[in-house]
């Protein structure tokens, strides 16, 4: 347990010194991090997700055990979100998005530095992408079936319940902040296969049709507006 905490405390910790929430990990946040004595499956498992072997080598005992996080895929990321999230999420990964597993890449750089090196960063990804990203008002009758939806098919068992009495369970993917800058066709096509972009399958596929998925997508972008 311990050991486990300091991994995740190494992880998200700023150099500004503000500490924004950890990384969750779904098998270790869900299942394990309760528990009162340290755990040796613990730590393989976190350096596993925290992508720790991606800098250093295992030792040939731990190596059978290992199950690295693949990255996910990003030739088409600029269509389905808003580069301009991409920007502040690729500088300040943790205070963009909370519970993110992305580290601070370029903390070593001075501002200046940093703030060309992340807009070249985004155009790379853009000029890569084969269509553009586009923001489409939801439709309040998909909305309201999207909900009951999200709340039945498996959402929650790893995402935070959504709606005006819903309140977050004390460990939780949160999606508040981060699901809003998709693209709803993108979303949609997300939701019915995840592992077209993140191929590791942290995000099981629920079997969802067309329709489903699109009703899903129209209620966790209920919020979008569109200036007139």
């Amino acid at each position: 347990m311990i050991v486990a905490l300091i991994l995740l405390l190494l992880w998200a910790t700023p150099l500004s010194g503000q500490v924004p929430p950890p990384p969750f990990i779904g098998g270790y946040d869900c299942v394990i991090r309760d528990e009162a004595t340290a755990s040796v499956e613990a730590g393989i498992l976190l350096i596993g997700e925290l992508g720790c072997t991606s800098c250093h080598a295992p030792s040939s005992k731990d190596n059978p055990w290992l199950r690295p996080r693949q990255a996910p895929r990003l030739d088409s990321v600029a269509q389905r979100i808003d580069p301009f999230h991409l920007v502040d999420f690729i500088g300040d990964p943790a205070s963009t998005h909370a519970g993110t597993v992305m580290p601070e890449m370029l903390s070593h750089l001075k501002e200046l530095d940093r703030q060309v090196a992340v807009r070249r960063l985004v155009a790379y990804l853009v000029d890569r992408s084969k269509t553009s990203w586009q923001r489409s008002v939801p439709d309040r009758v998909a909305i309201e079936e999207g909900e009951r939806l999200y709340h039945q098919v498996g959402c929650v068992s790893c995402h935070e319940p959504l709606g005006a009495a819903a309140t977050a369970p004390a460990h939780s993917n949160r999606l508040t902040g981060r699901v809003e800058h998709w693209s709803q066709p993108q979303l949609t096509r997300f939701l019915r296969d995840p592992h077209s972009s993140r191929p590791s399958g942290r995000m099981p596929s629920l079997g969802l049709s067309h329709r489903e998925a699109d009703a899903i997508a129209h209620f966790l972008l209920r919020e979008t507006r569109i200036a007139a």
